[in-house]
């Protein structure tokens, strides 16, 4: 059990101060409870953060939103709400369109923030 005792990690032997549970430092606890296999990470992913819409989204939109690029695709949340799992919120893009996405939604957040505008 954890404690507040514990001077070493009881894993790697390490002295810290930040323990997460069982007498493990934070990299010991996150290395053990991390899945091991690639299957089970994706279905945790498909699951619990797409509420089983990820797969029907993919299987609608074989293409990329943006450039129709049908290579390495990845499901987007329109309104930026993780919970909300509905497949009308739900966009098929490529990694680049999602990662610029994701840049140009930050960047605005930012100027809006400040009173600036990027259009």
């Amino acid at each position: 059990m954890w404690s507040r005792n514990y001077k070493n990690c009881i894993r790697c032997k390490r002295i810290s101060k930040k323990y997460k549970a069982k007498g493990l430092c934070v990299c010991c606890y996150g290395y053990i409870t991390k899945p091991k296999n690639k299957d089970r990470s994706k279905i945790y992913r498909d699951k619990y953060l797409f509420g089983g819409n990820r797969a029907k989204r993919l299987e609608i939109d074989s293409k990329c939103g943006c450039c129709k690029a049908e290579k390495d695709l990845v499901v987007h949340h329109r309104d930026i709400n993780k919970k909300n799992n509905v497949l009308e919120n739900l966009q098929t893009l490529c990694r680049k369109c999602h990662s610029c996405l994701h840049k140009y939604l930050h960047y605005k957040y930012y100027f809006d923030s400040f009173g600036f505008s990027l259009e």
